[in-house]
């Protein structure tokens, strides 16, 4: 299974200031959690990949939590940029 997968549902959790200032988007049922900074998100969607961008960018303030493919497809985002950050910076130190 993977990102091009259509008629999923995700569910992640927002927490902080995003989780306080949160408005869902079309198919989105959201859900507080015992503290107002952590809130449920369940997101129904066709582009898969399109959503992990949109996730992506809201940084550690977002945890996904289900299903397990788009858990593993945000991981290997993670890792993808941490391996090219890490590769940036040793190029820097070598070239000064």
């Amino acid at each position: 299974v993977d990102a091009c997968q259509t008629n999923v549902t995700v569910v992640f959790e927002l927490t902080g200031r995003l989780a306080l200032n949160y408005r869902p988007y079309s198919g989105e049922e959201v859900s507080r959690q015992s503290s107002e900074k952590h809130l449920l998100v369940k997101a129904k969607t066709d582009d898969v990949s399109n959503l992990l961008l949109r996730l992506f960018s809201y940084g550690a303030s977002c945890r996904v939590i289900s299903p397990k493919f788009v858990q593993d497809e945000m991981k290997e985002k993670v890792a993808h940029l941490l391996e090219h950050m890490t590769a940036a910076s040793q190029l820097s130190i070598t070239t000064q």
